[in-house]
C-alpha cells in the first residue's frame, strides 16, 4: 500500500516507515529492534509528512557507572527534527578499537527532547577497548549525527582467557564410564571434585553431552530428555556456558566400550574422555569412523583438550568439529585450526589446546603459549607440529629450574634458528 502511494520508495525507506511508526508494546521491549507492532496508518501519516530533517544529536552522552564489562550509559534525549519533537529510535553500538568490528548492543525508545535517559549494557567478551556510539532515527528513517564516547575494560574482565596450541598428547586410559550409550545422550549435574572457575563463576556440577560438549548452563534438550545440541555451530556456542572439546554429531554405541569416561588423576584435575563414532549417514554405527578425544579441567580454571598420539585414520576423520569455550554470550573462544563447520576435516593426533585464565595463570610461564605466541608474532602463522614440539621440548628440558628457563628462552628464539627448518 505504501509503495502504491509512492512507487519511488527505496527498500530502506519502506522498512523505516513500517518499523519506526508502530505502536509501542512493553512486552516487545528488548525482543524486537523497536519494541513496536505495525501500525500502517501511522506509516501513511509519516509518508505524507515528507520529512527530510534528521533528528538532533543526543547531548551529554556518557558512562554513568562501570563494573567490568557491565555499563550504565546515560544521555539527554534529542528531538525528531533537530531539537524539536521526539525521535523514534536510538541504536547503541560498540566499535572495537583494534579490529573496527561494530557490534549492536541495544535499541532504546527515545524520551521527549530534553529528558535524561540511561540503560544498562554489557560489552561482549574479547573486546577490551573501543567506542560506544548512539545513533538517532526519526519516524521517516532519517538519521542524525551520532554521539560517541570511549570505553575500556581490563584484560582479566574483558578477555579472561589466553589460548595456545601444544604438542599432540596421549589420551588418558581407564576411568569411570558414565553409561552414556547411544545417540544424543546427556548426563545432567555430574558432580565435580572441586569448584571449577569458569568465566567468573564457580561450578560444582557439569552437564555432559555425547556430542562432545560440557555445559555449565542448562543444555539444549528435547522433550524426551535427549541432548539437542546438533549440528555443531560456532554461533550456537555463544549461547551457552560451555566447553566444546570436539563438538559434532557423535554417538557412543558403535563399538563395545564406547562411552564417556571420567578420570581423576589427582585432587586438582578431572578428565572427560569421549570414545565414540560419528553419526555419519545414520547407518550402522559400527561402520562409522571412531572419534577419541578428551577435556581436562583443573581447579585453577585451566582447560585442556587432547586428541591423542599414535592414532591413524579413520580415527577423528570425516568430522565437522567446533572446538572452543564460551561464557554464554559473544564473543566465544573458537579454535580456528580445529574448527570446520562447512567442510569435513581430520583431528587425528591434532595439536592439544589450552585455555589459560589470565587472572590465575601467567601465560608466559606456559611453554606451549610462549612458543605459540612466537610463531604468531614473528611468523604470522600457527606452529607446525614438529616445530612446536622441538621448541617446547627445549624449554621443558629445564623442568622447574627457573634459572635454566630464563637462559634457554632468550637463546632459543623461533625465527631463523630451527635446525630442521620447522619454521
Amino acid at each position: 500500500m505504501l509503495l502504491a502511494q509512492n512507487p519511488n520508495l527505496t527498500v530502506q525507506q519502506l522498512k523505516s516507515l513500517l518499523i519506526f511508526n508502530g505502536d509501542s508494546v512493553s512486552s516487545l521491549a528488548g525482543k524486537t529492534l523497536t519494541g513496536r507492532r505495525l501500525n500502517v496508518a501511522n506509516s501513511f501519516q509519516a509518508l505524507a509528512e515528507n520529512d527530510n530533517t534528521p533528528p538532533g544529536t543526543v547531548t551529554n552522552f556518557h558512562i554513568n557507572s562501570q563494573n567490568g564489562r557491565a555499563l550504565n550509559v546515560g544521555w539527554t534525549a534529542s528531538g525528531d527534527d533537530g531539537a524539536s519533537g521526539q525521535a523514534s529510535l536510538y541504536k547503541l553500538t560498540f566499535t572495537d578499537a583494534i579490529s573496527g568490528t561494530v557490534i549492536f548492543l541495544k535499541s532504546v525508545l527515545p524520551s521527549a527532547t530534553g529528558v535524561t535517559q540511561s540503560i544498562d549494557v554489557t560489552l561482549p567478551y574479547r573486546h577490551t577497548s573501543g567506542t560506544l556510539t548512539l545513533r538517532e532515527f526519526d519516524n521517516s528513517g532519517n538519521e542524525g549525527a551520532p554521539a560517541t564516547t570511549s570505553v575500556a575494560v581490563s584484560l582479566i574482565e574483558g578477555d579472561p582467557y589466553v589460548t595456545s596450541l601444544g604438542n599432540s598428547a596421549a589420551l588418558s586410559t581407564g576411568g569411570m564410564p558414565l553409561a552414556l550409550i547411544g545417540d544424543d545422550k546427556l548426563k545432567l549435574n555430574f558432580a565435580l571434585p572441586f569448584a571449577f572457575p569458569f568465566f567468573g563463576q564457580n561450578f560444582s556440577t557439569v552437564n555432559v553431552s555425547t556430542n562432545g560438549n560440557l555445559f555449565f548452563s542448562p543444555p539444549p534438550t528435547r522433550s524426551n530428555g535427549d541432548a539437542d545440541d546438533v549440528p555443531s555451530s560456532s554461533v550456537e556456542l555463544t549461547k551457552f556456558k560451555m566447553i566444546s572439546g570436539l563438538w559434532d554429531d557423535l554417538r557412543t554405541d558403535g563399538h563395545a566400550g564406547d562411552d564417556v569416561y571420567v578420570v581423576i588423576p589427582d585432587s586438582s584435575r578431572i578428565i572427560f574422555r569421549w570414545q565414540a563414532v560419528i553419526f555419519g549417514d545414520g547407518s550402522n554405527p559400527a561402520n562409522q569412523p571412531p572419534v577419541n578425544f578428551e577435556i581436562e579441567l583443573r581447579n585453577d580454571g585451566t582447560i585442556k583438550t587432547r586428541y591423542g598420539t599414535g592414532q591413524s585414520a579413520p580415527t577423528n576423520t570425516n568430522i565437522f568439529p567446533v572446538v572452543g569455550i564460551s561464557g554464554g554470550e559473544p564473543d566465544a573462544y573458537v579454535i580456528d585450526t580445529h574448527t570446520s563447520e562447512q567442510n569435513s576435516t581430520s583431528l587425528t593426533n591434532a595439536l592439544s589446546v589450552s585455555y589459560l585464565p589470565r587472572g590465575v595463570v601467567n601465560p608466559l610461564g606456559n611453554s606451549d603459549f610462549y612458543v605459540d605466541q612466537h610463531y604468531s608474532d614473528f611468523l604470522n602463522r600457527i606452529p607446525d607440529v614438529s616445530g612446536l614440539g622441538f621448541w617446547t621440548n627445549q624449554i621443558n628440558e629445564c623442568g622447574t629450574d627457573q634459572t635454566c628457563i630464563s637462559i634457554i628462552r632468550p637463546l632459543r628464539p623461533i625465527v631463523g634458528e630451527s635446525p630442521r627448518n620447522e619454521c
